[in-house]
């Protein structure tokens, strides 16, 4: 049953991680990322949290401003060598989990709280 309010991980530029309760449907998280949305798996340890980013913050990078650099442990290998990847966030996301049965987002965990908590933080 899909949740009607999620809690999410909003990360936005200069500022500490915020948990923050949202309305589970896509306009409430396009008002976050303040724009079109796009979810980027980034932590292979913890499947279905990824993070919630405007579709376009490449782009937009000018207009939205640097805010966290993304490690992600989904990686290639090349020639035998394991390239990690990262990418550069612009703009304010936020760290939501899918149940990838349904495709639904629901809410982070208390663990998945303090986890990316204490990644993103400053």
């Amino acid at each position: 049953m899909k949740e009607d309010k999620i809690k999410i991980l909003v990360i936005r530029h200069n500022e500490e991680p915020e948990v923050v309760e949202i309305e589970n449907y896509y306009k409430a998280m396009q008002e976050i990322v303040e724009g079109l949305i796009e979810f980027m798996p980034f932590d292979k340890s913890n499947p279905g949290c990824e993070c919630l980013v405007n579709e376009e913050y490449l782009l937009l990078q000018d207009e939205l401003g640097f805010n966290r650099f993304v490690q992600s442990d989904y990686h290639s290998v090349v020639d035998g060598t394991a390239l990690i990847f990262g990418v550069p966030v612009f703009g304010t996301f936020a760290i939501v989990r899918v149940n990838h049965e349904t495709g639904e987002c629901i809410s982070l965990t208390d663990k998945d709280i303090a986890r990316y908590t204490e990644k993103f933080k400053l």
